[in-house]
């Protein structure tokens, strides 16, 4: 029978020693050990269960990952490609600065939820803290539930969807109606990841949206000018 791991630096051994195999792989008893599964690129499938510490699957570059269980701050954090998928609640600061991919919370999220996120998508399928989508550059946040104050704080791109109430608008932000695009795009996130249900979303976008071409090029070494910057407005909810 072999010996249980709880370093990270074993389980993460472990984790690549059976991808590369291209074994199925499944690792039990997690116990809040941070930075599992960190940098993985494959295409490949990993199972957790247990509790999932701090920057669970962060940088994930292709692989889908599983935690049954709980994740703590930082899931996913600056991911590229894969998904991500957890069978319970989540800390704060999910998604941040992620750039591609998907992430699922089947539970409550804390807040900050997409931090600085520049592309890919969030789905909570449950309540978030403050601050969803603050700094948000590109990509969807979708919350099922309620969400707290600030949403959408300072964003300057991306589409944050919430179901339930709206605690508070952060600065620079403002609600449209749905248009036919955006019930499309809910329609087949939800059908995707198995979320049924009665859904009346609202559309938080940023006041004035900078295309993430010319956003890329401020983030980058070399900035470029914001003429052009201005997105059409669909249709203020009011």
């Amino acid at each position: 029978m072999a010996e249980p791991l709880y370093a990270t630096k074993d389980i993460n051994k472990a984790i690549r020693a059976q991808i590369k195999k291209g074994a199925t792989t499944r690792i039990e008893g997690l116990q809040g050990q941070h930075n599992i599964a960190v940098g993985l690129a494959k295409d490949a499938k990993v199972t957790m269960v247990g509790t999932a510490g701090d920057f669970f699957g962060a940088l994930n570059g292709g692989v889908t990952l599983l935690i049954k269980g709980e994740a703590g701050r930082f899931l996913g954090d600056t991911m590229t490609a894969g998904k991500i998928i957890v069978d319970g609640k989540a800390g704060d600061g999910p998604g941040a600065n992620m750039v591609g991919g998907k992430i699922l919370i089947k539970g409550s999220a804390g807040s900050r939820v997409g931090v600085g996120m520049k592309g890919g998508a969030i789905i909570v399928n449950g309540d978030t803290g403050d601050l969803v989508g603050e700094n948000l550059f590109g990509g969807d946040i979708l919350v099922t539930g309620d969400a707290g104050m600030g949403v959408g704080h300072n964003m300057m791109g991306g589409t944050i969807f919430v179901n339930g109430k709206i605690n508070s608008l952060g600065k620079k932000t403002k609600l449209l109606r749905l248009n036919r695009d955006d019930r499309l795009k809910l329609t087949n996130f939800l059908t995707e990841l198995n979320i049924s249900g009665e859904f009346k979303f609202r559309k938080v976008v940023a006041e004035n949206e900078i295309p993430f071409s010319i956003l890329k090029g401020l983030l980058g070494p070399s900035s470029e000018t914001l003429k052009d910057s201005q997105g059409e407005d669909e249709g203020q909810e009011g």
